[in-house]
């Protein structure tokens, strides 16, 4: 039953045509007397899977696959219950396509961890596993269970019990919201952090090692706060005029939106994503601000016309401390002349300018001014200086007012080398 499972939820959760368009939340829940409205509420934007308890008549798994865009698994007590509430969804021409039922137990949930986007439950089961609830609910899910003769008080003491200590009551409804797992750690810019350093520090990966979910992937990779940000890589001479990055859940890979710039980018560090917010470089001169759940836009940041921040193009970016680092060129240019033999033309590394935007509101922090240029690839942040290392040399900036703290003409380095950021060395 787990493989059956798991391979239905690879094929609705991976298709493009289960995927709103970009920045879209999909249309609001319908609501019904199976889906009580806190459910309803709890159903806008959501995508992925979602876990029935105890289906009863299976009318609420019904309501839920014709009111979303999720996968709907459906647990019956016994054979009898099962064959009623499959009846019920076969007549409602759903069963088998994202909404499936089979007999199951609440109390040893035939899925992954973390796999749950939303847990119901149709009918309230006799008994209930919070500790199976919280491991199946996903870091960015919900859990909703109860009912019209539930008893709260003691639903949320047995949470209580089983280590949930932030679940609260709405009504006649226990809420249960999902968190990341403890000693996690995110990989937010393409080499991790922006210093560069390309070693993890989570500690929650442990033994024994199975396969979550399967997709195709081809590109650079961020993750953060349970998501997964996928950019294809796109090589010097190709055609393609933008690119487009998708964002999966990464626990279940369930597609949750998709994104096109109108520009292709010159390099993969033009997109970052950090907790619940992704930053992407747009048209080479803005920075597009997009929930990283929804993919919704929240903001645009642009630079003053005729400040010394105003580029021909904006190329890479870090993020550190809720500031915004970005490092472009003023006059547009594809070379750095003083690479390592590399030829005129093949390869766009050049930047003069180096500025701070606050993440919040975009504003202009500060600008800095490098002659000789810089290669704008090999930027690295320390934790009070950034550095910059190329065939011209190697400089330090300061985070807080974007002064020049050093500069080593003897240091030079191949433009496709990256270095890191260590403490207040380079």
């Amino acid at each position: 039953m787990v493989c059956a499972m798991a391979l239905m939820a690879a094929a609705a959760t991976d298709g493009r045509a289960a995927a709103s368009q970009p920045g879209t939340r999909g249309a609001p829940a319908a609501q019904s007397d199976a889906l009580p409205a806190l459910v309803a509420r709890e159903l806008q934007g959501r995508k992925g899977i979602c876990l029935d308890l105890c289906c009863g008549d299976g009318r609420l798994a019904a309501a839920i696959a014709k009111s979303s865009e999720l996968v709907v698994f459906a647990l019956a007590g016994n054979d009898k219950a099962c064959e009623s509430a499959r009846e019920v969804l076969d007549k409602a021409g759903l069963h088998g396509s994202r909404p499936t039922v089979a007999v199951g137990s609440s109390k040893q949930i035939p899925l992954p961890n973390g796999y749950c986007n939303l847990i119901v439950a149709g009918q309230l089961p006799p008994e209930i596993d919070f500790h199976e609830i919280a491991r199946v609910l996903n870091p960015n899910g919900v859990a909703v269970v109860g009912g019209a003769d539930a008893d709260t008080g003691k639903l949320r003491s047995q949470a209580a019990q089983a280590g949930i200590a932030d679940s609260r009551t709405d009504g006649t409804y226990l809420v249960i919201r999902g968190r990341m797992p403890e000693g996690s750690d995110d990989w937010t810019h393409i080499h991790r952090g922006p210093d560069n350093n390309r070693v993890s520090l989570d500690e929650s990966i442990r033994p024994p090692f199975r396969t979550q979910w399967l997709a195709s992937a081809y590109g650079w990779t961020l993750a953060a706060e349970g998501r997964i940000l996928i950019k294809p890589w796109i090589m010097g001479h190709s055609t393609v005029k933008t690119h487009r990055f998708l964002v999966r859940d990464g626990q279940n890979g369930a597609v949750l939106w998709e994104h096109e710039a109108r520009d292709r980018g010159v390099w993969a560090a033009d997109t970052l994503m950090v907790a619940d917010r992704v930053y992407t470089i747009d048209a080479r001169k803005s920075i597009v601000v997009l929930d990283a759940g929804t993919g919704k836009e929240i903001a645009t940041f642009k630079v003053p016309a005729g400040s010394d921040a105003e580029c021909a193009g904006w190329y890479s970016m870090a993020f550190q401390n809720n500031v915004l680092y970005v490092v472009g060129d003023a006059k547009g240019r594809k070379v750095d002349p003083v690479s390592r033999g590399i030829p005129l033309g093949t390869k766009p590394w050049v930047a003069d300018r180096f500025f701070a935007l606050d993440a919040e509101d975009g504003r202009l922090l500060w600008v800095y001014k490098a002659e000789p240029p810089v290669n704008y690839g090999s930027l690295a942040l320390g934790p009070e200086a950034a550095f910059f290392a190329s065939g011209s040399g190697a400089i330090a900036v300061d985070l807080r007012t974007g002064t020049q703290l050093w500069r080593n003409p003897d240091i030079r380095v191949n433009p496709g080398l990256h270095p890191a950021g260590v403490g207040g060395a380079i």
